[in-house]
């Protein structure tokens, strides 16, 4: 019983644990603990849960360059092409903006 009448003579089940449908495997014991001092007409109850967590799984590491692709000649001369126009094109950016600003 969790309640007590102030009489002491009435007695009901008052304070419930409530738990979602999916976790109720997880609840193995309730229990009315009568001894402890609340301040209330009311018993503390307490609940004993066991959860099982799934171990969280993280992603492995990638290295950013296919190291042994870069061993072959050709990809390496395509690799060494794409780098250098990528270059000249910040370059010709960067003339561009110089000559936008010297005209100012």
């Amino acid at each position: 019983m969790t309640w007590t009448s102030p009489d002491g003579n009435t007695q009901n089940e008052f304070d419930y644990v409530f738990i979602n449908r999916r976790w109720r495997s997880s609840l193995l014991d309730v229990r009315a603990c009568r001894g402890a001092d609340v301040g209330s007409d009311h018993n503390l109850v307490t609940a004993k849960i066991r959860i099982k967590l799934l171990k969280v799984k993280r992603a492995q590491a990638t290295r950013p360059f296919a190291l042994p692709k870069l061993k072959d000649p050709n990809t390496a001369d395509c690799y060494r092409v794409e780098v250098s126009n990528g270059f000249a094109a910040l370059q010709d950016t960067e003339n561009l903006i110089e000559s936008i600003a010297g005209s100012c």
